[in-house]
């Protein structure tokens, strides 16, 4: 599925159920996602529905290229939310921040490793492997799969690329070796003829996709949560 039919069809299913508008005044409320990736479904639907203006509050979403660069701009305080894996916002806290985490819209990593066409499992010592940024959910999703297979880092090059639609551009253009991707990157990379290495999904690795929230407000905290969860039921 192509990424724009993708939010035509959130929008459509949102408006289908979209709340009456309110006349109130609405708060400003910049969220982040790290990528236009599947996991924002629920984003894309509070805000197509109009969800988010029924809780009171005027939502921006924000493609930050990443779920820890977007942790970065919600502690400078240039965004109030981030929809972001866990690891980033862990790590964040364990160095000091407190990022509150308001919601979760998936309980498995939603990742599927994928490498060029002859390359296996056994075939993975010293290739070069893309990630966003190092400390993400990408990051973590290639310690998985190495841990997995026996190796460690030492054995691999692990490369900051950016998002998934930058990870399947590098993993075409030879530049890595193995991807790890979210849909549509996973749909595009099979139409092309990439191998799926492994689906972590699949596998019910566990793990959660969260939406962080900076602000020390708790009613905004609950008026930024509330219609990720009613788009995500």
């Amino acid at each position: 599925m192509r990424l724009g039919t993708f939010r035509r069809i959130a929008t459509c299913l949102a408006l289908a159920v979209a709340p009456p508008a309110t006349a109130a005044e609405l708060i400003p409320f910049k969220v982040g996602i790290s990528a236009p990736v599947v996991t924002i479904f629920p984003v894309w639907m509070g805000e197509a529905g109009g969800f988010y203006e029924k809780e009171g509050i005027k939502t921006e979403v924000i493609n930050m290229e990443g779920g820890t660069r977007g942790l970065q701009v919600l502690l400078s305080g240039e965004i109030q939310g981030m929809h972001v894996g866990l690891a980033p916002a862990v790590l964040a806290n364990k160095q000091g921040a407190d990022l509150r985490l308001v919601t979760s819209t998936c309980n498995t990593i939603p990742i599927t490793m994928f490498t060029k066409t002859g390359v296996g499992m056994g075939d993975l010592k010293g290739k070069t492997f893309g990630i966003s940024t190092f400390g993400s959910e990408t990051d973590i999703a290639i310690g998985i799969l190495l841990k997995k297979l026996g190796l460690t880092r030492q054995d691999v090059t692990v490369s900051q690329i950016g998002g998934s639609s930058q990870r399947l551009a590098a993993l075409m253009a030879g530049r890595i070796d193995v991807a790890p991707l979210i849909e549509p990157g996973i749909t595009v990379a099979k139409e092309r003829g990439f191998n799926p290495l492994i689906d972590l999904a699949a596998a019910n690795t566990p793990w959660r996709r969260t939406s962080s929230c900076k602000s020390s407000r708790p009613a905004i905290r609950k008026s930024s949560r509330r219609p990720m969860r009613i788009s995500s039921a």
